[in-house]
C-alpha cells in the first residue's frame, strides 16, 4: 500500500503546479517516483480504490496520479477534503458509478476511460481528453468545460505548424468528442448544452473539407446564419434580413400585379 515518506525513504520527485512535491514513498529508484506516479506500477487490483479514497481523505493532493487501467469503481471522492485529480493519466480507467462532484480533472487525460454512471457534476475539465470515452449515463451538469477541447486546440497547433495529416487527425479526434458530449447530454435532455456541442461537431466536420468546396461554403452559410439551427436569435435576425433584402429587391425590380409590373418610380 502507498505510504507517507519519511526522512529515511525520501519523497516522490514528482512536482505539482504550485510547486510543491509529492510525499509518497519512492518506490521506483530509477524514477525516483511513488506508487501513485510511477507510470510502471500496476494500479488494476481491487485494493487500489480503497488506497486512493484514504490518500484523499488525507488531504494530500492527487495531481499527476498515474492510473492508468485502474480498477476504481463506485470510487467516492465526493466528499473528500481533496479533489485535486489535475493531470492524472486515467486511461481506460474503470469509473462506473464513481462520485466525483466537483473534482479538479484539468488536463487529465480520460481516454477510453470507462465513465458510465459516473457523478461528474460541477468539475472542472478544462483541457481533458475524452478520447473514445463511455459517457453513458454520466451525470455532467454545471460543468466547466473549456470553449475548445484539447484535441481541437491541437488539431489547430498541426494546422498552424504547417502538419496538415495531423491537423486532420486531430479534427477527427475532436468531433469525435464533441459528438459523445452531444449524445451523453442529449441522453439527459440538457438540449442547450447539446445544441452547443453539436455545433462545435459540425464546425470540426466542416474543417476537415477542402477550403474552398461547396460543402465547407454552405456549412460556414448555415453556421453564420443558423449556427445549426441551435441559435434562434441568429434564426430570427437572419430571417428579418431575408426579408428586407427582398422587400427592397421587389420595391426596385418591381412585381408582376393586376395591371401590369408595378415598380418603383423616382419621377
Amino acid at each position: 500500500m502507498p505510504e507517507q515518506a519519511d526522512e529515511t525513504q525520501g519523497a516522490c520527485s514528482y512536482q505539482r503546479t504550485d510547486g510543491s512535491r509529492c510525499t509518497g514513498k519512492i518506490v521506483n529508484t530509477k524514477t525516483n517516483l511513488c506508487f501513485w506516479h510511477d507510470r510502471e506500477s500496476p494500479k488494476d487490483g481491487p485494493e487500489v480504490r480503497t488506497q486512493l479514497e484514504e490518500w484523499a481523505e488525507s488531504g494530500r493532493s492527487m495531481e499527476g496520479f498515474e492510473l492508468r487501467h485502474a480498477s476504481l469503481e463506485g470510487l467516492k471522492l465526493a466528499n473528500k477534503p481533496n479533489r485535486n485529480l489535475r493531470k492524472a493519466n486515467l486511461f481506460r480507467a474503470s469509473l462506473q458509478g464513481a462520485s466525483l462532484f466537483n473534482i479538479d480533472l484539468r488536463g487529465a487525460e480520460l481516454i477510453k476511460a470507462n465513465l458510465s454512471g459516473a457523478n461528474l457534476n460541477e468539475a472542472s475539465m478544462h483541457d481533458v481528453n475524452l478520447l473514445g470515452a463511455s459517457l453513458e449515463g454520466t451525470r455532467l451538469e454545471r460543468v466547466d468545460w473549456s470553449p475548445r477541447c484539447i484535441n481541437e486546440c491541437e488539431a489547430l497547433d498541426a494546422r498552424r505548424a504547417g502538419n496538415r495529416e495531423l491537423a486532420q487527425q486531430k479534427l477527427k479526434e475532436a468531433q469525435e468528442v464533441y459528438r459523445a458530449l452531444r449524445r451523453a447530454y442529449g441522453a439527459q435532455s440538457e438540449n442547450i448544452q447539446a445544441g452547443d456541442f453539436f455545433r462545435r461537431e459540425m464546425i470540426m466536420r466542416r474543417w476537415q473539407m477542402p477550403v474552398w468546396s461547396g460543402g465547407r461554403l454552405w456549412s460556414w452559410f448555415v453556421d453564420v446564419s443558423c449556427a445549426y439551427g441551435e441559435s434562434p436569435p441568429r434564426v430570427i435576425i437572419f430571417s428579418l434580413v431575408l426579408n428586407l433584402v427582398c422587400a427592397v429587391g421587389y420595391y426596385f425590380a418591381g412585381i408582376n400585379g393586376p395591371t401590369g409590373l408595378a415598380i418603383f418610380d423616382p419621377g
